[in-house]
């Protein structure tokens, strides 16, 4: 599941920066594709969040805080960049 999400954002940040768009652009793209990621998994948020799957295994829950924090550096990046 971690990969799968991890795979799914990186995609999604990939594509926001394509084509020299503005920062805004790139913002607005991105949240398209995360909303749209969302919409086609409609159980991956309940997953990911999941206490049973991830908080009570810490190897398990600090790989999944390492993929959302990896995204989140990812966003902040076109933020700063706008």
């Amino acid at each position: 599941v971690a990969e799968y999400v991890a795979t799914q954002l990186a995609e999604n940040i990939a594509s926001a920066g394509e084509d020299g768009r503005s920062a805004e652009e790139k913002l607005r793209r991105l949240l398209d594709r995360h909303i749209a990621m969302i919409r086609s998994n409609p159980g991956l948020l309940r997953i990911v969040f999941s206490d049973e799957l991830f908080g009570g295994n810490p190897s398990r829950r600090a790989l999944m805080l390492r993929v959302i924090q990896g995204y989140l550096d990812a966003v902040a990046r076109l933020v700063r960049e706008g």
